[in-house]
């Protein structure tokens, strides 16, 4: 997920490719996120001059330590995200991995109820990357993340071998399988009969 405080962007890969999810039910922005708020809150939210390519940042101003006012109002943000994002993903397992500026990571994982999102993501100003320089950073976070997955359930396979809880006959598989008694199923890559 491409998160910024301008933009956020979903994206759904595979080893060999990579395809944007469109967001309904996500602000797009922290402006946009806030721009319903109650006008007599003391935080006043205004854009700034433009960065770069056009695009305006989101400015925060208020009563207070603006530092940790903004903070609040990022995490405020970000769980509205978090919201919308939870209803795409209700039905999901897959690994999720943040690409943004390094800082919002914690105040994103402080925000997020998604069970699968890792620790490790892209770090840098997201908006700047092309979906296939995130698919390819993404890829390697994920392939250890996916190795190290797989070597656990070698790990328990070898633990249970013996004990009557597994098999490698497809004579006992298959009917476990159609009954659903099959917690993990090894398959060789390549090979299918």
């Amino acid at each position: 997920m491409q998160l910024s405080q301008n933009q956020v962007r979903l994206f759904q890969g595979t080893r060999y490719s990579i395809s944007e999810i469109e967001l309904q039910d996500v602000p797009q922005s922290i402006a946009e996120a806030f721009k319903y708020d109650d006008p007599e809150k003391q935080l006043q939210l205004h854009t700034g001059t433009p960065q770069g390519g056009g695009e305006r940042a989101a400015m925060f101003h208020g009563h207070g330590g603006a530092t940790e006012e903004q903070k609040v109002n990022i995490l405020r943000y970000f769980r509205k995200v978090d919201s919308g994002i939870q209803e795409l993903l209700k039905k999901v397992r897959s690994p999720l991995i943040l690409a943004g500026v390094e800082y919002l990571f914690p105040i994103y994982k402080q925000a997020n109820n998604y069970a699968y999102l890792l620790d490790a993501g892209i770090t840098g100003n997201p908006d700047e990357l092309k979906p296939e320089e995130l698919h390819a950073q993404a890829w390697q976070i994920v392939q250890t993340y996916f190795e190290q997955e797989q070597q656990e359930l070698v790990n328990r396979y070898q633990e249970l071998t013996g004990t009557g809880q597994t098999s490698s006959n497809i004579i006992e598989i298959v009917p476990a399988a159609y009954f659903q008694r099959v917690d993990t199923l090894f398959v060789a890559v390549g090979i299918q009969k």
